[in-house]
């Protein structure tokens, strides 16, 4: 639909000049929908359009409603393969990357295509910034704009290690109101997180499920069971019944059929204590209904502030900081 301002340009003969925003979707949403896409459309339209990454942001076949779906990794890769052609398609024109969720895990790698030695390294002059929300790939103790820090680091073993200042991270903790941790982007930073990236990196690779709820559970299983391996078979009992009020919980998962199960032996080098502590926060998160990962526009980035008017503050503060440039 042709804008007001495009509109107005086309009158005055002249061109209208943006900056590009790229939004990647969570999982199952269609581009164009969701956070990010919140974000941009709110912002200031006379200085950012949004262009939605183009990707089926599908979690495998497994429990999801396309028998035939690519799973998490290939969806990312569809995505940032796009992302890139469209990029390199518009040469000159000044861009800014944002993902919620699977599309922050896309738009982060992005980011590091922007670095030397990257497909998009050429363009980095022409990089405006970026943002994320619940974002798998968030560098450990980094949000942004004087949000407070939730603690531990973005669930992906391969994150943004030398974030750049101009990407805020929306991240959800129980400073910010929400109901506990965003497991997604404050992971721990110890064996307990060790043993939870181990399991997700599993489920990322063969697809598990249409909402973040069935993958945790996955997750959470391989560690209830993992515990019960380090625990031996009469002792494993009494550790799923250490887990307190989990415990139930805990039990559901190991003899459900519907929640898929994964190997435990690729876990190496674990404690009992680490197994129990990453048990009691998948089954927190799970308890919750991944409640952290899907409150973003409910809950505070600062004080008085929901993360999405947050991030739009950040996004228009940008593009008035540069100069847009059209592409060629």
């Amino acid at each position: 639909m042709t804008e007001f301002g495009d509109l107005l340009a086309d009158i005055r003969g002249v061109r209208r000049v943006r900056h590009a925003w790229l939004t990647c979707s969570g999982t199952w949403a269609a581009p164009g929908t969701g956070y990010c896409s919140w974000v941009v459309q709110n912002a200031d339209r006379d200085l950012v359009y949004e262009v939605p990454v183009i990707a089926p942001w599908s979690f495998g076949p497994v429990n999801g409603p396309d028998p035939n779906a690519p799973s998490y990794n290939q969806s990312v890769a569809i995505g940032r393969k796009w992302a890139i052609d469209w990029i390199n398609a518009h040469p000159r024109q000044t861009f800014g990357l944002a993902g919620y969720s699977q599309g922050a895990q896309c738009a982060g790698e992005l980011y590091l295509e922007l670095l030397p030695g990257g497909q998009l390294a050429h363009r980095f002059d022409d990089f405006v910034g970026g943002f994320s929300l619940g974002d798998p790939m968030r560098p450990a103790g980094v949000t942004g704009g004087g949000a407070p820090d939730p603690g531990g680091a973005g669930i992906s073993p391969a994150r943004v290690e030398r974030p750049d200042p101009r990407w805020w991270y929306e991240a959800n903790g129980p400073a910010n109101g929400a109901n506990g941790i965003d497991l997604y982007t404050a992971t721990p930073l110890n064996g307990a997180g060790r043993i939870i990236r181990t399991f997700y990196l599993m489920g990322v690779d063969i697809g598990l499920a249409p909402t973040p709820l069935p993958m945790v559970q996955a997750i959470a299983k391989g560690i209830v069971q993992l515990l019960t391996d380090l625990l031996g078979p009469l002792a494993g009992l009494g550790g799923v019944a250490g887990l307190g009020g989990f415990g139930g919980l805990a039990g559901q998962l190991l003899t459900s059929a519907a929640v898929p199960s994964l190997p435990t032996g690729g876990v190496q080098g674990v404690t009992v204590a680490d197994a129990i502590e990453a048990a009691v926060l998948a089954l927190q998160f799970i308890a919750s209904g991944t409640g952290p990962h899907v409150t973003y526009d409910t809950t505070h980035s600062v004080p008085g502030v929901d993360h999405i008017a947050h991030a739009v503050g950040h996004v228009n503060a940008l593009c008035t900081s540069v100069r847009a440039r059209m592409a060629a």
